[in-house]
Formats: structure tokens, C-alpha cells, sequence
């Protein structure tokens, strides 16, 4: 049986949430180097870290899969997220910046809360508008 190298991760949690998601989609795959970037976590780029490899009947499949997984930010319902002002795909979350955003951030770690991001509000990259995702 051979095996293609398929993609590879810093840490073994990168690498076995992709297994589990290809497993749930009946493609057979094996970490490889695992055990040796868990150990030596601060070697990970000498010891070349996890890679997750798949038979190469099953690695054009699997490919599809991280495609899907990795090309862009998607609402629940499968939809992608595009900005209403320029129609670009290309967001993330709104996080607040900049004075305020130093003065909060210093406030809620004064009172042990981890400050987060505002998940329905995103910011455009690329022409910087703010825009809420139902």
C-alpha cells in the first residue's frame, strides 16, 4: 500500500482533527512523526512535525476535503461570506483596536476575563467595512 504525504502540521491536534474529518469521511490515513514532535515540541520544524498521509487512491478526495475546509469562512448554512459593499471574501472577525481596544483588553484581563472577538460582526480586508453574518 503506498502513501502520499498529504499535508503537515506543527503539532499532532492540527494533524488529528484533519484525520478525524477524513476518517468520518471513509478515508483511511496514518500520522506520521507524531510520537517524535510530542516529545520534542520546540524541534517541530527539525523534525519535519506531523504529516498526515492517505492512499493514493484516496488522496484527490481528500485534497477536495481540505480544499473545502480551508477556502474560506462559511456561515452555517454553507453559504460563503462575502461583504456587502465590495462583494470580496475576504474577512474576519471585528476585534476592537487601537485605543479602545488597549483599554478594554488591560480592564478585562485585570479582571481575569479573556478578552474575545465579536463572532457575528466581520471586517472586510479589503475595503475594511464592518458587516454583520446572520
Amino acid at each position: 500500500m503506498s502513501l502520499i504525504a498529504l499535508k503537515t502540521f506543527e503539532n499532532a491536534i492540527d494533524a488529528h482533527q484533519l484525520k478525524a474529518k477524513l476518517e468520518s469521511e471513509d478515508i483511511f490515513c496514518v500520522l506520521q512523526g507524531e510520537h517524535l514532535a510530542s516529545i520534542y515540541p520546540m524541534n517541530n520544524i527539525t523534525i519535519q512535525g506531523v504529516t498526515v498521509c492517505v492512499h493514493k487512491d484516496d488522496a484527490e478526495a481528500a485534497l477536495r476535503i481540505i480544499h473545502k475546509l480551508e477556502g474560506g469562512p462559511y456561515t452555517e448554512t454553507e453559504k460563503e461570506i462575502t461583504c456587502p459593499n465590495c462583494g470580496s471574501t475576504d474577512s474576519d472577525f471585528n476585534s476592537t483596536r487601537g485605543f479602545i481596544g488597549i483599554i478594554t483588553t488591560i480592564l478585562l484581563l485585570g479582571l481575569m476575563v479573556f478578552p474575545g472577538y465579536n463572532k457575528r460582526v466581520r471586517r472586510c480586508n479589503s475595503c475594511g467595512h464592518k458587516f454583520r453574518v446572520s
